[in-house]
């Protein structure tokens, strides 16, 4: 398998991620239960979160400012949606765009920082609420060692 052929399999992975945050920022975006119900939702993780200083992070910051936390962690969503998006597209169609490698690395940076956001607080609730935030995040960082790999070679 050539070279130009595996690259193309990352950046489809790379879309799907995309397609992943761009999927939960919308269900944000669309509806006001998110904003509305965050602190009860915050207040939940913290009740019983393993982390005993992550739920104190919880309870002493993110729950008295969940307005916030919410507005950060949907436009947090899209963003790092959008430039995995834009930056796997444009490599797919041998499109380059000026910053490419700064762009494709911020979006799997802001991915990768919400993903492990998410599983310290939620991690615990269910397997697969762990597996898939596990999962995402380690995707991700392997998308930033590969954007900074190809960067330093030019």
């Amino acid at each position: 398998m050539g070279k130009k052929r595996e690259f193309i399999y990352l950046y489809l992975i790379q879309f799907v991620i995309g397609l992943i945050w761009l999927k939960s920022a919308y269900a944000k975006f669309a509806g006001v239960a998110f904003s509305a119900n965050l602190s009860k939702t915050l207040t939940l993780f913290a009740s019983k979160n393993p982390f005993p200083w992550y739920a104190a992070f919880l309870q002493n910051w993110a729950i008295p400012n969940a307005g916030l936390f919410a507005e950060l962690t949907r436009w947090g969503e899209l963003v790092a949606a959008v430039l995995l998006l834009v930056t796997a597209v444009s490599a797919m169609r041998n499109i380059r765009l000026p910053h490419f490698h700064r762009l494709a690395t911020l979006g799997a940076l802001i991915g990768a920082f919400l993903n492990l956001q998410f599983g310290l607080a939620a991690g615990w609730t269910s397997p697969s609420t762990e597996t898939l935030n596990l999962l995402m995040l380690l995707i991700q960082i392997l998308f930033i060692f590969y954007q900074r790999s190809v960067a330093m070679k030019k």
